[in-house]
């Protein structure tokens, strides 16, 4: 069953794409959907898009003028991705919402990116809030 519409692509895509860059915490999540997504439309990728430079939504831009080509399986890896990519989008929601004022107390020279706020955080379990110890519980960021 095919879910993606001709709009939904791009949106898909690019919303991924800037959720995963840009929220990436730590290696719980190794994990990575839109590298999925261009495996399961590699075949696609290779056919319509060889002369595309990836970057700056070109790929994103090149598969929304091939929608209606698609395989199922390609169609089906960026509602994979979409997916994960939601979820994933809730979880670090939770945690910053739940863990906001630890980090700004425990880690305040951290800098953001590559999951050093979340192994500061680890670190200072003692510290937190039962909030926050909480939600990376929760979510499996002690290890």
């Amino acid at each position: 069953m095919r879910f993606l519409t001709d709009h939904g692509l791009a949106t898909r895509l690019a919303g991924a794409a800037f959720i995963f860059a840009s929220f990436l915490v730590s290696t719980a999540f190794a994990q990575n959907p839109i590298q999925d997504a261009l495996k399961g439309c590699d075949k696609e990728i290779k056919e319509f898009c060889s002369k595309v430079t990836p970057g700056q939504g070109r790929l994103v831009a090149c598969a929304q003028a091939h929608v209606d080509k698609l395989s199922d399986q390609c169609i089906g890896s960026i509602n994979r991705a979409d997916y994960q990519l939601k979820n994933f989008a809730l979880v670090l929601s939770y945690i910053a919402k739940q863990c906001k004022d630890d980090a700004v107390k425990q880690c305040p020279k951290v800098k953001l990116g590559e999951g050093r706020v979340l192994n500061c955080l680890a670190k200072n379990k003692e510290k937190l809030s039962k909030f926050c110890d909480t939600a990376l519980t929760d979510v499996g960021a002690y290890k």
